[in-house]
């Protein structure tokens, strides 16, 4: 999803590579491990939207901006 990307570069600085890039693994840092100050479970809802597989992402921007605003497990 284009949008966590976005969020993922404003906060990090780090432009995150293409997803269809990172099909032979996966090595995109998350951003805690790059010293950006983020609750674990917006954390996750932000990697699930920069996952690999599309079926692995959010559907819909609604459905991210609920994740985000009501952060669990993902």
């Amino acid at each position: 999803m284009d949008r966590c990307a976005t969020i993922y570069r404003a906060i990090t600085g780090v432009v995150p590579e293409e997803s269809l890039n990172r099909l032979t693994g996966d090595v995109l840092p998350p951003p805690s491990q790059l010293g950006v100050r983020i609750h674990p479970g917006q954390e996750q809802v932000l990697m699930k939207g920069l996952a690999v597989m599309a079926g692995d992402r959010f559907k819909d921007m609604s459905e991210l901006k609920a994740a985000l605003e009501n952060p669990g497990p993902y």
